[in-house]
């Protein structure tokens, strides 16, 4: 499976209908483009890829043949050495997002920095309260910001990374 980074669209609570775009007549442009003669090329391109040592690991390379095979194929990427780069660059990028706890650590960094920015302007020190901070843990669950609810024992590490300290109820700056 191929994640796909994107944004959230802010639609005021209309969705896209995806009924409402036409779709007539891509079949037909689908069937000019995709031809024998290109598909012959595709099958072609993927064997030698196959055969090839990608600079990928067994899983990546599982996923990512076909995808490779058809980005060369239709001229996407203009050769296995792009192909591989940026396939490279997009799993590097997968792997900060993933590593620590599904990409919590970025989403408290950020909400930190916000704290501490208000905090800034009000002059007073860094002060977090731990019921608040998992209110916002909760929030970002059921926005699908954070795929699982982290533990206790690894909040106190990311915060810790982060230079906070949980101190009467309140997480502050070391």
């Amino acid at each position: 499976m191929i994640v796909i980074p994107c944004q959230r669209l802010n639609t005021n609570g209309h969705l896209l209908d995806i009924d409402s775009i036409n779709w007539n007549g891509l079949g037909s442009l689908f069937a000019d483009y995709w031809n024998l003669e290109l598909a012959e090329v595709y099958l072609i391109t993927r064997n030698t890829l196959a055969k090839s040592n990608l600079e990928l690991t067994s899983n990546q390379r599982a996923i990512s043949l076909d995808l490779l095979a058809t980005a060369i194929t239709t001229g996407i990427w203009q050769d296995e050495t792009v192909g591989i780069a940026k396939l490279q660059e997009y799993f590097e990028w997968f792997e900060s997002e993933v590593d620590q706890y599904s990409g919590i650590s970025k989403y408290l960094a950020d909400y930190i920095k916000l704290e501490q920015n208000n905090a800034n302007a009000s002059n007073l020190p860094l002060r977090i309260s731990s019921v608040e901070l998992m209110q916002q843990v909760k929030n970002w669950l059921a926005q699908g910001w954070i795929l699982e609810k982290p533990r206790p024992k690894q909040m106190q590490a990311l915060l810790a990374e982060l230079g906070l300290v949980l101190h009467q109820g309140y997480w502050i700056k070391r």
